[in-house]
């Protein structure tokens, strides 16, 4: 038998485990409060309210015992809500035109008799007529048939992706489950110490630590997770779209369904023009979808109430390409006239004006998320400072000179480029310098490269470049081209604050 998908037997089985998930968080805020109670009146030295035995038991019993199954539980807990958020992600894909049932032996049965009528409408074993345009007389049928097609491999996409989606948390509930029988198996002894039953070896606490270190109950920060520092514009359009390439059916589906939704009638070659013109364009649309992702990094439920897809996959890592995705498409269909594939002369995207906030507010407040943004032109190391303790900041620069943080030489470009403030530091030297993430790394950048916030050193020879042909620009040798170049420097700050 087949794959069968109910929509009413789904709702009844996300809100079980909500309900479930409803009365272990009721009972786990009981249990921290009791056992930070606890822990106050354990105390360190003479602070301590409990002595001798009593102190033995708490130690032995509540701390290493019980304390590792609330933390089991509340990991579960918050790993159970986000992959619901997933699980409710991939079946949008399903309910999208209204399904509520679908069944896979049916439509590849529906599909296989409409291929043969098309097979027989396309094979010259009859007599055509001359009135007669079989193009138009079997359109219909393609077009059901490619409608069955469409929901057959939704409904397999769906199938692939969520399974297996809660393999861990059912292993660490039944984990749980043994800890809490030993625990009470378990007995304590006249001086306090907590001996477990003799039969068990406690392998639920081995399997628990696992757990709890492999699922932690916070999230890593974006720019703290030890893997991809932030998002990246470019990330499968290294080496002629190798990456692109290699990837699954299913992840390709995924990317090219969250590209279609706002161009429904893209073809697979057009995916991969609209993939090149995001790298070509998309650093400020990466920089402000770090920002956001960092706002909703802890609160991953409300992220999806808002935007209707989970911010995390399901190894905990931030979802950045469909963030990225959906807003660079939302901001092309805001322009008149921008073909998303750049082929069409006159109708390329472009990237987001250094001092722009239309954009990303407009985007917000489709999805019920209200923002207030400032912009400082010819921002110092102050501003900068001084703005990332409220909150999310982005420098827009332009050159730009980025210094890999393992000592390597620093990279000079001509041309725009927008990045997310991650935070500042001190050099050797005692050189103020921001912290920023690009192409998925960290980088520093030096304000003071920039003077006054209009200079720059674009020749590297040590000083300011000057306006040395009196036409009002300052002009240096490009060192991509060898040639002279006219240009403007600039150092752009835009903070945004979620209200």
């Amino acid at each position: 038998m087949g794959l069968v998908w109910r929509l009413s037997e789904s709702v009844a089985f996300q809100t079980r485990i909500k309900a479930n998930l409803g009365v272990w968080e009721q009972a786990l805020h009981v249990w921290d409060q009791r056992l930070a109670g606890l822990a106050l009146r354990m105390g360190i030295g003479p602070n301590t309210e409990l002595n001798g035995a009593a102190w033995q038991a708490a130690n032995t019993l509540f701390m290493n015992h019980i304390y590792p199954l609330v933390l089991g539980c509340e990991s579960v807990c918050t790993w159970l809500r986000m992959k619901l958020d997933i699980y409710a992600s991939a079946e949008s894909r399903l309910t999208y035109n209204g399904a509520n049932y679908l069944n896979e032996d049916a439509l590849q049965h529906a599909m296989n008799l409409l291929d043969d009528a098309i097979y027989d409408a396309t094979h010259a074993w009859f007599i055509p007529l001359p009135w007669r345009n079989d193009d138009d007389d079997i359109a219909p049928t393609i077009k059901q048939r490619d409608y069955q097609k469409d929901r057959l491999e939704r409904l397999r996409t769906f199938s692939r992706t969520v399974k297996g989606l809660f393999d861990d948390e059912s292993d660490a509930i039944y984990t749980i489950a043994c800890g809490i029988e030993s625990v009470h198996r378990g007995s304590l002894t006249t001086t306090g110490d907590y001996k477990r039953p003799f039969d068990d070896q406690e392998d639920w606490l081995v399997g628990l630590n696992w757990y709890r270190k492999s699922h932690p109950i916070h999230f890593p920060g974006i720019f703290e997770n030890g893997k991809q520092y932030g998002g990246d514009q470019g990330w499968l359009v290294d080496n002629n779209m190798e990456r692109w390439r290699k990837m699954s059916a299913d992840d390709k589906e995924l990317i090219s369904e969250a590209i279609r939704k706002y161009y429904p009638n893209l073809d697979d070659y057009e995916i991969e023009l609209v993939l090149k013109q995001m790298n070509e364009y998309g650093c400020r649309y990466v920089a402000e979808m770090n920002s956001l992702a960092e706002h909703y990094a802890d609160d991953p439920h409300a992220f999806f109430l808002a935007f209707g897809f989970s911010l995390y996959r399901p190894d905990g890592s931030i979802d950045y390409e469909h963030l990225f995705i959906d807003y660079w498409c939302s901001v092309q269909k805001y322009r008149t006239a921008i073909d998303p594939t750049g082929r069409t002369e006159g109708q390329v995207p472009v990237g987001i004006d250094s001092l722009n906030t239309e954009y990303l507010e407009r985007y917000l407040t489709e999805h019920g998320v209200s923002v207030e943004r400032t912009t400082v032109t010819s921002a110092t190391s102050n501003d900068f400072k001084e703005y990332l303790k409220r909150g999310n900041v982005i420098v827009s620069v332009s050159p730009f000179k980025l210094h890999p943080v393992n000592g390597d030489p620093p990279t000079t470009r001509t041309g725009g480029h927008s990045m997310t403030v991650t935070g500042t530091g001190v050099d050797s030297a005692g050189r103020s310098y921001l912290e920023v993430s690009s192409w998925g790394e960290e980088y520093h950048l030096y304000p003071s490269d920039y003077g006054n916030g209009t200079s720059f050193d674009l020749d590297g020879d040590g000083k300011f470049d000057v306006d040395t042909n009196g036409n009002g620009f300052i002009d240096a040798i490009n060192p991509e081209t060898g040639r002279r170049m006219d240009y403007i420097p600039r150092i752009n700050l835009i903070y945004t604050e979620y209200n």
